[in-house]
């Protein structure tokens, strides 16, 4: 869905270790992220297009490409709805 676009953080939004647990701090609120949340959140950089940071995921995680492609656009999705990114 997202496959060619590329995205950038919002200058707004920033991840914070608190305890054990990453939190994404923004204008929308707090929001936990797990591990894959984190990489996500680390290769949206203005550069990754979404397919290369799949790839990243694919790589990371040894899963099928289905699988990865289904919960990066779940993410992405949410992202743009909080604004914590927008297309570069």
């Amino acid at each position: 869905m997202f496959k060619e676009n590329i995205y950038k953080q919002d200058l707004g939004y920033r991840v914070r270790s608190v305890g054990n647990k990453i939190i994404l701090f923004g204008s929308e609120g707090a929001f936990e992220l797990n591990e894959t949340g984190l990489l996500i959140w680390d290769h949206i950089n203005g550069s990754n297009r979404i397919d290369d940071i799949l790839n990243v995921i694919v790589d990371t995680y040894n899963c099928s490409k289905e699988d990865a492609t289904r919960d990066l656009n779940n993410f992405i999705e949410f992202l743009l709805q909080i604004k914590a990114i927008k297309e570069s």
